[in-house]
């Protein structure tokens, strides 16, 4: 491709070898201490870690010992509220015990007092048929009694012996 379209700057060349292009390279070790900083480096992080899971730990279970009191407070007032609604649905109960005891006593009482209206309704409802033939007649009974009264004195008057004419007059 590159022969091809003339661009020589792109070629890649073979690499040159120094030796036989077979030949292994030479392998260098370093010496026993040349690497004592970087084991020092590691056992640094190591150590470094490990501390820090252990400060994790201990901020872990302090953190867990003050939830855990905050829990049994609260455990506490939950069962201290528990056992006053307790105190106070038991109170509330025997309220309302009482107030339909009150309930049953107001609605007997109604049904007697009504019995007595109704034995006083039908009272008057029996008498209403004299109360109306009075009140119809009373006015001309009283003239008739009043005329029969009259009688009576001049009766009496007369066997008395005084004159029916001068008591008129």
């Amino acid at each position: 491709f590159y022969k091809n379209n003339k661009i020589a700057e792109l070629q890649l060349e073979a690499p040159k070898f120094k030796v036989a292009k077979d030949q292994a390279p030479e392998a260098g070790f370093s010496g026993a201490g040349s690497r004592n900083q970087e084991k020092r480096g590691i056992v640094a992080i190591l150590t470094q870690i490990r501390e820090n899971m252990e400060s994790d730990v201990r901020e872990g279970e302090a953190t867990e010992a003050a939830e855990m009191a905050a829990y049994e407070k609260q455990r506490a007032d939950d069962r201290a509220t528990m056992e006053a609604l307790k105190n106070r649905l038991a109170d509330l109960q025997a309220e309302k015990a009482e107030t339909e005891a009150k309930i049953s006593a107001a609605e007997t009482k109604k049904t007697n007092t009504e019995g007595e209206r109704d034995a006083t309704a039908d009272t008057l409802k029996a008498l209403k048929p004299g109360c109306d033939w009075i009140r119809a007649s009373f006015n001309k009974r009283r003239q008739d009694r009043k005329t029969e009264m009259e009688g009576l004195l001049n009766a009496k008057s007369m066997l008395a012996g005084a004159s029916f004419l001068q008591k008129r007059q």
